[in-house]
């Protein structure tokens, strides 16, 4: 019995390791474009290749947004 639970428990991780290995972290930093200081409580937004929005955050006291888990690709960031 305990052998089919270490089985089990090893197919379970290898099928769920791809869709955390395909995850990633974005971090992005929001400027103001004529001073580059970095802007504060801005919303930013994560839009994919067919415009739809991903996710969105608010930027901190270094105007910085952290999303986490975003399916693999590429982006683009608006504020």
């Amino acid at each position: 019995m305990n052998c089919f639970r270490f089985l089990l428990s090893l197919t379970v991780a290898l099928v769920t390791l791809p869709a955390v290995a395909s995850a990633q972290t974005v971090l992005i930093r929001v400027i103001n474009a004529e001073g580059s200081e970095p802007l504060v409580g801005a919303i930013a937004y994560l839009v994919d290749g067919s415009g739809g929005m991903v996710k969105n955050g608010l930027t901190d006291d270094r105007g910085r947004a952290l999303f986490i888990g975003i399916p693999a690709g590429s982006y683009i960031v608006r504020a």
